[in-house]
């Protein structure tokens, strides 16, 4: 049996301790349902928030405490499809990394762009810091809308999986990877297989 409430008697009048809780609990009840999720504390400073008028979704820092309207919290290991999912599966058409993210280190990339079939555009890539990572495999695997990448100033000293990395990236006509460290590189199987407009690739200065 759970414990009751302390009761106390003054002047007769009996006057329990939880008396106040329904009221407390209907106060709570009347607040506006974005008001509540506006005071989600985050465990995570990174974030993505979604404007829904131009279809894009904007990888920044939070500068606040509390997570923005149409945002959710950035993770390592989490993809794009991931976050999307906390978002409600919106529509992203454009996808833009903020200065502020460049402090953001994940250690994995594994599928974060994968089968975002609707993406035309990543703008900001340089801020996407990849100094940590070990793992590319099929991170922009199916994004069959790109018609530009640039993956130039990718750091890649510590990948060692690649494999399927521009997986049917069908609308691609070049790539830019000259700069792809691949030392530690053991798998690259698929990673440019069904790249069908490709006209330009420099691989000649891989080092796997």
């Amino acid at each position: 049996m759970g414990r009751k409430p302390a009761v106390c008697t003054m002047g007769g009048a009996i006057i329990r301790r939880f008396a106040l809780f329904p009221l407390m609990l209907l106060i709570l009840l009347l607040l506006p349902a974005g008001m509540v999720a506006q005071t989600e504390a985050s465990s995570s400073k990174y974030i993505a928030t979604y404007e829904s008028s131009t279809q894009t979704l904007t990888f920044k820092e939070n500068v606040g405490e509390t997570l923005p309207e149409n945002s959710a919290l950035v993770k390592d290991k989490k993809t794009v499809r991931e976050i999307n999912r906390k978002l409600g599966n919106v529509t992203i058409v454009h996808i833009v990394f903020d200065k502020s993210f460049s402090t953001y280190t994940p250690t994995s990339l594994n599928g974060f762009f994968t089968y975002l079939e609707k993406l035309e555009t990543i703008t900001g890539l340089e801020y996407l810091n990849t100094e940590k990572v070990t793992d590319m495999c099929n991170m922009f695997s199916g994004c069959s809308k790109l018609t530009s990448l640039d993956v130039s100033k990718f750091n890649t000293v510590n990948v060692t999986d690649m494999s399927g990395m521009f997986n049917n990236c069908s609308k691609l006509p070049s790539l830019d990877v000259t700069n792809f460290n691949t030392a530690n590189v053991t798998n690259m199987s698929r990673m440019f297989s069904n790249c069908s407009k490709l006209t330009s690739l420099d691989v000649t200065k891989f080092n796997t």
